[in-house]
């Protein structure tokens, strides 16, 4: 019977997973600078970072090394939560071969910038298992010209106002070990009370 349990929870957590497609990137310390940055090991595996802002940190940053010629596809997204209505981060991918950042914050050393900017209405997406439902403000893809060490960086225009969080993922290649599909119910908990949903 136990393992009739088991396996159920198993099949059923796969198919979770299957559906939800980013594994949680998990922070001891929130990645609000480069220094600080969570490190990505594999880029094209789909991964997601959620993001509770304020003043003194109003960034999420992402590291990882890469090649040159990598197709690197990166989103942002805000919670579909009223006070959020109108909120479009920016972002920006910095590393060796691009140009001086124009940026107004504190970035890696001998690294360039490519700025990406919000181009019209963002796009609602619905979750179907987690029930959640975000706007993607950002949907790209980076081809790196170098290799090396790269940074991922979404951020606010405006860092004082009441903004308070968003999402940045990384990756489109589904990977995910038995930790994530034991873990999945929790996790949909956590996603769910990060929208702001019961």
């Amino acid at each position: 019977m136990r393992k009739v349990f088991f396996f159920s929870l198993l099949a059923a957590g796969v198919l979770a997973q299957a559906v939800f497609a980013h594994t949680l990137i998990r922070a001891e310390t929130p990645p609000s600078s480069w220094g600080s940055a969570a490190p990505i090991r594999d880029p094209s595996a789909s991964q997601v970072y959620y993001g509770r802002l304020d003043p003194s940190r109003p960034r999420i940053w992402f590291r990882f090394e890469g090649r040159a010629g990598d197709r690197i596809s990166f989103s942002v997204g805000v919670p579909f939560v009223e006070r959020l209505e109108g909120f479009q981060p920016r972002a920006a991918i910095l590393g060796p071969g691009l140009p001086p950042p124009d940026l107004d914050f504190d970035v890696p050393p001998e690294t360039g910038a490519t700025v990406f900017v919000p181009r019209g209405e963002p796009r609602v997406f619905h979750e179907e298992f987690t029930g959640t439902t975000s706007w993607i403000v950002l949907d790209e893809e980076f081809t790196l010209p170098r290799a090396g060490t790269w940074y991922l960086v979404a951020y606010p225009v405006d860092r004082t106002a009441a903004q308070d969080k968003m999402w940045m993922s990384i990756g489109t290649r589904e990977v995910f070990g038995l930790s994530d599909i034991l873990g999945f119910f929790s996790i949909r908990s956590f996603v769910r009370e990060f929208h702001e949903l019961k």
